[in-house]
């Protein structure tokens, strides 16, 4: 997948792919990878759609000591010789959206919790990459599904942050969320995104209206019971604030994949790991202009280029209808924890970005 919708943005592009084992090592397998890569130097751009289950899971390989506690500064130092030498680098936010589940004593008691530092995955908030979340495309269908209960018609008006919480109006009263709460974690799809509090906020995000302050809204309350249209929380939050940028990335407004399995197949996909690849190829995009030196590390310019007058950046600040299953948008600000300084304008983007 990857591959495919890297080549179909940049379709003259050499694309090179290292292919990771997953299992217990896979931080490790991961870094090597990303090691691998910056130590060739033969690439322009980087993306990775390789997720190790978030913070939870590294505390526990540590706990076990399959590894070491100084794991996460190895990572820091990898992708910051990735930046130092000009590479752009691009990794998906998730597609769990901004919230974790929980099973409390038996399957099917399913607890909805803002996302902590357990819920993040450690690469997808480093400070060191450019991280992708999602949004969803305007659309508007009749949707019937016993199996998920959905009964009505599905509308998103406009681009928003992903979030599958328009799902929730149209799945049927009489037999849905009042009644089987589980059905959250079916619907609970949506753009991966927050607070990394591992780390200290990045001096690119330090003072970026937006930044360390939220909008969010709960949809599940502390006795476990669906809370639609909930009010409108505002707080404030510390360290790595991410994604960064968005596109579209819902599998519902997505994209056509090619698969092989039984006969060539071609089924609707999505997920922040399509996007992904597609920002990298991008980059290799503006890279390939005459005399054009790397885009390099994006973080610092981009922060810098969307809080001014021209910016490149469409943010989507919305409220209402634009939510990632927790963050929503921060009217006036330039940045949001569902969809970062939001979808940019790429031919705006690479004249304004030196």
């Amino acid at each position: 997948m990857d591959v495919e919708y890297a080549g179909s943005v940049a379709p003259e592009a050499n694309v090179r792919l290292y292919w990771v084992r997953s299992g217990i090592p896979a931080y490790t397998n991961l870094v090597n990878a990303y090691a691998t890569a910056f130590n060739e130097n033969r690439v322009s751009s980087l993306s990775c759609s390789f997720g190790i289950g978030g913070g939870n899971l590294l505390q526990s390989l540590i706990q076990r000591k399959v590894l070491s506690k100084e794991s996460m500064n190895i990572l820091n130092f990898v992708m910051a010789q990735g930046a130092l030498q000009g590479t752009s680098n691009f990794t998906a936010s998730g597609d769990t959206g901004a919230l974790a589940y929980d099973v409390n004593g038996q399957a099917g008691n399913h607890l909805l919790m803002n996302r902590s530092i357990n819920g993040i995955d450690p690469v997808a908030a480093n400070s060191w990459i450019t991280s992708v979340g999602g949004t969803t495309l305007p659309f508007s269908r009749q949707e019937i599904s016993p199996q998920l209960h959905f009964k009505g018609t599905i509308t998103v008006p406009k681009e928003r942050a992903w979030g599958w919480d328009y799902l929730f109006p149209a799945i049927d009263s009489t037999n849905g969320l009042a009644h089987n709460p589980s059905l959250l974690v079916k619907n609970s799809q949506g753009s991966g995104g927050g607070f990394n509090t591992l780390v200290p906020t990045p001096a690119y995000q330090v003072g970026v209206p937006g930044v360390n302050t939220f909008n969010a809204r709960n949809y599940v309350s502390n006795l476990n019971q669906p809370t639609m249209g909930s009010p409108l929380l505002s707080g404030t939050g510390t360290g790595r604030n991410y994604p960064d940028v968005s596109a579209d990335a819902d599998p519902m407004t997505g994209y056509k994949i090619y698969f092989k399995t039984q006969g060539i197949q071609w089924p609707i996909s999505g997920g922040t790991s399509i996007v992904s690849p597609q920002y990298a190829a991008m980059a290799a995009v503006i890279n390939s202009q005459p005399n054009r030196p790397r885009m390099g590390f994006w973080n610092p310019q981009i922060y810098q280029l969307a809080q001014g007058s021209e910016s490149p950046f469409t943010p989507l600040n919305d409220t209402e209808n634009n939510a990632n299953l927790y963050y929503t948008g921060q009217p006036g600000t330039v940045y949001n924890q569902a969809s970062g300084l939001g979808v940019p304008n790429f031919a705006k983007l690479a004249q304004a970005y030196k």
